[in-house]
């Protein structure tokens, strides 16, 4: 077997083990939404990368009224989920370049290739959209589901080395706004609350336009 066939087939297995489980709740949504609309007062579209059971996006949409959110996964039942696809995240569809106005995902521990993915990202971002990415100590260490581990200061540099590529000219602003909530991942009766910590990579754009709302002082990508 190839082993991006393994990789498939060993992240179709595990979430199938957690199809009900959600790793990030609907507080932690409803503050990241709220966190978007700071920099996008009416975003229109939004996707949400390895979100198994499908809740992720409608939770976004509930929280931001008149946008439409869609989500990916691997899973079989994907295609069949409301507003969400069969995809591989690492990969950029024609239709999804510059077409939206964030991107979310607490699943980038779940990649094989962190540049890849972030490549797809960044490039399906709209002209002032937002990159949203959650970290927290589940994400540190790499494991046989998560391949791969970073501390915060290593996923800002992966992030901001592939912004440099992929967008060489623009400016990009990193905000990691205070106050997030903890995590208390819904399904998993055992599990303690999660510290969580989320990176807002905003893409280029005159600061009279979208204001950063939540007073950090963040250095730009």
């Amino acid at each position: 077997m190839e082993p991006y066939d393994e990789y498939l087939k060993l992240q179709r297995s595990t979430t199938d083990a957690k199809h009900r489980r959600q790793w990030i709740d609907n507080t932690s949504i409803h503050w990241i939404a709220q966190r978007i609309k700071d920099r996008i007062p009416f975003p229109q579209s939004g996707i949400c990368h390895g979100v198994r059971s499908g809740t992720e996006q409608l939770w976004f949409m509930e929280h931001l009224p008149g946008s439409r959110v869609i989500g990916t996964d691997v899973a079989h039942w994907s295609d069949n989920t409301p507003y969400q696809v069969m995809w591989d995240m690492h990969d950029m569809r024609p239709d999804w370049n510059e077409a939206f106005d964030f991107v979310y995902t607490n699943s980038w521990d779940h990649s094989y290739d962190l540049d890849k993915a972030l490549n797809a990202w960044i490039r399906s971002l709209s002209v002032g959209g937002v990159l949203v990415l959650t970290h927290s100590s589940d994400h540190v260490h790499p494991s046989v589901t998560d391949p791969t581990g970073r501390t915060l200061s290593q996923l800002i540099e992966s992030v901001n080395r592939v912004i440099r590529k992929v967008c060489p000219t623009e400016d990009w602003k990193l905000c990691i706004p205070p106050g997030a909530p903890d995590v208390v991942p819904p399904g998993f009766k055992a599990s303690a609350p999660k510290r969580a910590t989320h990176l807002f990579f905003t893409r280029s754009h005159p600061p009279a336009e979208h204001p950063c709302a939540c007073g950090c002082n963040a250095p730009s990508a």
